[in-house]
């Protein structure tokens, strides 16, 4: 890769990744559906192509092992330098030192982590609360 509109074309793909701690029924459903929405919204606008979706319902933000994420993650293994998008990055990790395992994770990959938000946050030092 030489330049970087060759760069911005190897990210074009996406994946979204969505997580409701608890799993109520309805409720829960609503709420991944609601989060995938506004992933794919941000992703039409980036101008990204979503390839695949993962999803983990009933699964605590404080701990890796999660089916979907784990999907999520041999998904990258195999297709190496996606996007990752997450509604918001709690959905992602409830803990700053779970957040950076997780973002390594991707970033081995070649992988890029996104999230609507994420601008608000322009440079914070990548930690998000621990105490959520």
């Amino acid at each position: 890769m030489n330049s970087v509109s060759e760069l911005a074309q190897d990210h074009s793909k996406s994946v979204i990744y969505c997580r409701a701690a608890t799993s109520e029924a309805d409720h829960s459903k609503v709420r991944l559906k609601d989060q995938e929405a506004t992933c794919r919204l941000y992703a039409d606008r980036r101008g990204y192509e979503v390839v695949e979706a993962f999803f983990d319902e009933g699964f605590s933000g404080l701990k890796m092992e999660r089916p979907g994420w784990q999907a999520l993650l041999s998904f990258l293994d195999d297709n190496p330098r996606h996007i990752v998008l997450v509604p918001d990055i709690s959905r992602l990790a409830r803990s700053g030192k779970l957040y950076l395992r997780m973002q390594d994770a991707i970033a081995e990959t070649g992988g890029k982590l996104e999230w609507p938000n994420a601008d608000a946050l322009a440079g914070a030092d990548g930690e998000c609360g621990d105490d959520q």
